[in-house]
């Protein structure tokens, strides 16, 4: 009987902490994407106007929206800005996102970009969280 009682109170147990699991997930889900960044495993990507860009990360969701900037010196990124710039221009603007997974978005660059040019990233949430990229 002994036995029985422990059982049962093991899997109370494991059952709140699956559902605070699972509530904690979903507010996770709210914060900014994370993007993958390692120094000793990426290097510049080099991309033309127009060209598809795949950018790996986590916490992606439907909504997100992809911010560009051209960077002039590229040894300091800019903050990332506080919306989504509008109109696109080859300064600054919005990349079109063409396919939305949890861990990765592709995007479109836009063709007024600027061939040869350095540019940052943001990925922003619906809540306009940031995260730098690229």
């Amino acid at each position: 009987m002994h036995r029985r009682s422990d059982r049962r109170t093991r899997n109370r147990i494991l059952i709140l902490a699956l559902a605070f699991s699972i509530a904690s997930t979903g507010l996770a889900l709210a914060a900014a994407p994370a993007l993958y960044k390692d120094p000793f495993r990426q290097s510049p990507v080099r991309a033309e106007p127009g060209d598809l860009l795949m950018i790996a990360g986590a916490g992606f969701a439907t909504g997100d929206r992809v911010a560009y900037q051209l960077v002039a010196n590229t040894t300091t990124v800019p903050n990332h800005p506080n919306g989504v710039p509008s109109p696109n221009t080859a300064s600054s603007g919005e990349a079109a996102v063409v396919l939305n997974a949890s861990d990765a978005l592709t995007i479109q660059l836009p063709s007024v970009m600027t061939a040869n040019q350095s540019y940052v990233l943001w990925v922003k949430n619906t809540s306009d969280d940031g995260a730098a990229a690229c």
